[in-house]
């Protein structure tokens, strides 16, 4: 893939093409970008429904009819946190020869609801409902639910411990007026940007969304947010220790640990390394000690969260091997920072990761979003760029690496 272009439309709105002859179809996405809250969450997770199902009175036929004329086109919409931003995501695959089309539908779809002044009551009423039911669901994903409320203990100053779908309570006075009243002001002041990833040419696209999108959304633009660069997360002297009963035989166990290491810093690298030794995959320390050798647990696997420094462990176990498997957990640490890794723990890890992160580059939505995650930190490399700077760490770098963590929360979901 090349280098991608990005082209300033408007302050605030910026088209980033991604030339690439490798896929069929090109992919696109729009992002709304919003500052990640407990007060707003929920109703942009119920905006992105309503957008998902055209955002005007049309209805779904009407919305599939228009997809089928563009060569079983590809339609999505939907909210995803990163790092402290809620992005309102709309996608579309579309095949090179109906870009132009597919650049009008997605104008569309964003800017149609400003010329009815209104979404259709009936819609606005089924998707909060869809997000009131969702958010109700999380506590029979026993494991997605520790996930959300490990976060909530560890970052409860933090915007970042605000779920992706935010709080039911939010949506009690939420009406289809409230709801476009704050679409408005969504599209007058936050930052968006307009992803194509495909075989097309650069200026051609910014020529695409100058005039589809931007006279319409030019209107009524006002003085764009600025969203403050996310910092990482930094340990308290304290460690936090919660247990909840939601019912269920497995016990669910969260561990997090901070790093005060941010996701654009050059540390972030020998932590994302030591972190495959330390917990990711069956050739683990954490899943040999763990599941293999003490037979502690069912699943136990330790990850990054990249914008905020966060090592996080997810445990499948019964509630009674809490304290073990958190002893465990910390002396698989301690191990390496005291002691380091193994060359053959090393090279493993390394070509592991860096054969991960370069199969990104086949798969448009993984592209996509590593892109995204790139911008959004300040970073113009792409996944070579990337996977060279995991070439360059060193195995004596994770012992430094591991130093930096610090025990934040203990989380048992029984």
């Amino acid at each position: 893939m090349n280098q991608s272009t990005i082209f300033a439309l408007s302050k605030g709105v910026n088209c980033h093409v991604l030339p690439s002859r490798k896929f069929k179809t090109v992919s696109i996405c729009i992002v709304l970008r919003r500052p990640l809250s407990r007060e707003e969450a929920a109703i942009n997770a119920v905006l992105a429904g309503v957008l998902k199902q055209g955002g005007a009175s049309r209805g779904f036929p009407a919305l599939n009819r228009r997809l089928d004329e563009m060569g079983g086109a590809v339609f999505d919409a939907g909210v995803v946190k990163k790092g402290e931003e809620q992005l309102i995501q709309l996608f579309l695959d579309v095949e090179p020869r109906f870009l132009s089309r597919g650049a009008a539908f997605l104008s569309e779809i964003v800017l149609g609801p400003l010329e009815r002044g209104a979404f259709p009551d009936d819609l606005a009423e089924r998707e909060k409902l869809n997000i009131r039911n969702a958010i109700k669901d999380l506590r029979n994903d026993k494991a997605e639910y520790a996930k959300i409320r490990c976060l909530e203990e560890m970052c409860k100053n933090e915007p970042f411990g605000v779920s992706a779908l935010g709080d039911g309570r939010a949506l009690d006075a939420l009406d289809s007026a409230a709801l476009y009243r704050h679409y408005l002001r969504v599209l007058e002041v936050s930052p968006i940007e307009i992803m194509v990833l495909g075989e097309v040419l650069p200026e051609r696209c910014a020529r695409l969304w100058s005039e589809f999108f931007m006279p319409r959304l030019a209107k009524i633009r006002r003085r764009v947010i600025k969203i403050p660069k996310p910092l990482p997360s930094k340990g308290g002297a304290e460690t936090s220790s919660v247990s909840e009963s939601i019912g269920g035989a497995q016990a669910k166990i969260c561990i997090g640990f901070k790093s005060g290491i941010g996701g654009a810093a050059p540390d972030f690298y020998p932590l994302l390394l030591m972190n495959e030794v330390f917990g990711q995959g069956p050739a683990s320390r954490l899943f040999s000690a763990a599941r293999e050798r003490e037979s502690l647990c069912y699943s136990i696997q330790a990850y990054v969260y990249r914008f905020k420094g966060i090592l996080f462990v997810e445990c499948g176990a019964d509630a009674d091997s809490l304290r073990a498997v958190s002893e465990i957990t910390k002396d698989a640490l301690r191990s390496i920072a005291r002691s380091g890794v193994s060359e053959y723990e090393f090279s493993l890890a390394q070509k592991g990761l860096i054969k991960r992160f370069s199969a990104i580059s086949d798969y448009p939505g993984a592209l996509l979003d590593f892109y995204l995650t790139q911008y959004m930190l300040g970073l113009g490399e792409n996944a070579a760029a990337f996977t060279s700077k995991l070439s360059q760490v060193r195995a004596g770098d994770l012992s430094e690496a591991a130093s930096r963590l610090k025990l934040d929360t203990v989380y048992l979901c029984a």
